[in-house]
């Protein structure tokens, strides 16, 4: 039933990350610290290049994994997907109304605006929604949570991905277990060395 569902969906999601993001990390010190960077291309548009066609695509990884028939067969509006990277812009035509909950790790609020550009990339993979604009994600009708553990040069401290971790799945209301919390964890970063506190979250 439900659960089933659930875990068909992980797996799609998880399929279509792997496909579709890249991402190396890079040790900016030789020392032990907790602070990583991530290198990554931010999917914004450089002066030279053209603006992308408005009208709607499907991505390559998208149809690869059948995301389009799959999300017509399930009911994806119970399935809340927790995104931890750069943040997310929270007025994109193809993710705003899918946002839900979030919170902003490095500037400390519960505004957890996207200023590097690839969480909104993500988010966008994710959910982006089928409105004949832009391109439409591998499952368009989750809800978002949105936690940003990264800044705008694509760093951050472990325990922002840890206590991101932690807030998602205890949801909004803060008690884990309840129906508030996030069913996935879309992370797609990396580092040079863990924290116990990262593992044990």
């Amino acid at each position: 039933g439900i659960l089933k569902l659930k875990r068909g969906l992980k797996f799609l999601l998880l399929s279509v990350l792997v496909l579709s993001l890249f991402v190396m990390a890079i040790p900016t010190t030789a020392d032990s610290s907790d602070k990583m960077n991530i290198k990554r291309g931010n999917g914004r548009w450089s002066d030279d290049e053209p603006e992308p066609d408005p009208v709607q695509t499907i991505p390559w990884g998208i149809e690869r994994v059948n995301a389009i028939p799959a999300a017509a067969a399930v009911d994806e509006s119970n399935v809340i997907v927790a995104i931890l990277d750069t943040g997310m812009d929270l007025d994109h035509p193809e993710l705003a109304a899918n946002y839900v909950w979030g919170y902003d790790f490095v500037n400390n609020d519960d505004i957890p605006q996207d200023d590097h550009g690839h969480g909104t990339h993500c988010a966008g993979t994710i959910a982006g929604i089928d409105n004949d604009i832009g391109v439409v994600g591998v499952a368009p009708n989750v809800d978002l949570y949105i936690m940003k553990v990264l800044d705008q040069r694509g760093s951050g401290d472990y325990s922002w991905i840890a206590n991101g971790m932690i807030m998602a799945t205890n949801g909004p209301d803060g008690v884990p277990g309840t129906a508030d919390d996030a069913d996935v964890i879309s992370m797609s970063l990396g580092g040079p060395s863990g924290t116990v506190e990262l593992e044990n979250a």
